[in-house]
């Protein structure tokens, strides 16, 4: 036998050989029901996606509805404090206030108001890159700056009346 014989009739059994394994090894894989295990892991994957997808829509909702809540909240201290500061000009022009407590009223306002623009700019910034620490530590001050402008609106009350 030549060479290229030998070379042809080599690489003939090889074939056969490789062919013959392929098959043994799908033979066993569908009779361990390797197929179905397969579809069956990619299901519980699809599963696990789709329930983690409905969990991010979730956080997504209630996220949502805490920064329109935010949103609510810095609108109201914002006309609270522009009513408060038509109450002190009107008390000042009936004369019921003295310019010195007049200015101290305007000028508890203006703190008030700068801080409230200040801590809406920075729950806008942690919106922005999703730091709920940050958005909870604003909320804090949100509700601080709330019991300022409800005390300033009663010492506005008691030096008017």
């Amino acid at each position: 036998m030549n060479a290229i014989a030998r070379t042809t009739l080599l690489a003939a059994a090889l074939l056969v050989t490789a062919s013959c394994a392929t098959y043994q090894q799908q033979k066993a894989d569908a009779v361990s029901n390797g197929p179905e295990r397969r579809l069956l892991e990619a299901q519980q994957r699809q599963q696990a996606a789709q329930d983690a997808q409905l969990g991010l829509q979730s956080d997504q909702e209630v996220l949502t509805e805490e920064q329109s809540l935010q949103e609510q909240q810095l609108a109201q201290l914002s006309d609270q404090l522009k009513k408060q500061e038509q109450q002190v000009a009107n008390a000042r022009a009936r004369n019921e206030l003295t310019r010195a407590d007049e200015q101290a009223l305007r000028q508890k306002i203006a703190n008030i108001d700068r801080d409230l623009w200040d801590t809406e700019l920075r729950m806008l910034a942690a919106q922005a890159t999703r730091d709920t620490g940050a958005e909870r530590q604003m909320q804090q001050q949100l509700r601080q700056m709330q019991a300022q402008a409800d005390a300033l609106g009663r010492e506005i009350e008691l030096l008017t009346q």
